[in-house]
Formats: structure tokens, sequence, C-alpha cells
């Protein structure tokens, strides 16, 4: 078991003991085939400059970046959209539908 599947399944747990939905970032997933076989995912992001929640999580002079998050009911009309209508998607989600905390560093953080 990769520990990225780990990390998603430890996610879902938190969410569900708090009772809130985990959420859907957008991205794009791609393999390509070759002598070693590439996994390949990329999230989109848009700039967080004046998210109440997000643009904590940066330095002062770093620009403020968060993942597009999609709301529950979107998942559908995303998945059938058409390219040039995928920029209607790219705008900040709700900081006060947000749930962020703070969690113990571990061994390999303080070494950053």
């Amino acid at each position: 078991m990769c520990s990225h599947y780990q990390a998603i399944k430890e996610r879902e747990r938190y969410a569900r003991h708090f009772g809130v939905k985990p959420l859907v970032d957008l991205g794009k997933y791609d393999v390509w085939p070759g002598y070693a076989t590439t996994f390949s995912f990329s999230m989109l992001t848009i700039n967080a400059e004046g998210h109440e929640l997000m643009c904590q999580f940066h330095k002062p002079v770093d620009e403020k970046r968060m993942v597009v998050i999609l709301p529950p009911d979107s998942y559908g009309h995303w998945l059938r959209t058409k390219p040039e209508q995928s920029m209607d998607f790219m705008r900040q989600y709700p900081a006060d539908r947000l749930l962020a905390g703070a969690e113990p560093p571990t061994q390999r953080s303080m070494l950053a």
C-alpha cells in the first residue's frame, strides 16, 4: 500500500470523525507508457490573495496559491464541461466551508 493511499484514507477517517465530507480538487491525471511507465498528476491552483484561510500558508513575500476545490453539486458538470468553459470553475472555495488544523511536526518535516 503506497503512502499516498494511506494519507488519503487517514484524511477520510478524520473527515468522518468531525462530520465533514472530503473535498475534491481539480487536477489532471495521466499515464505515460513506455520503458518505465510514469504516472503523472497535477492539481489546478489559483491565486489565494485575500482568502481568509489559504493566504496563511505562504511566506508574506510569496504568492498565495490554493487548489481549486469543487463543491459536490459541480462534480458531474466539471466532468462533462468543454475546455472553453473550464475557467468557470476557477474560483476560490469559501473559507467558512473549510476546516483546517495543525498536526504535530514529523521528524522528516523538522529536517527540511
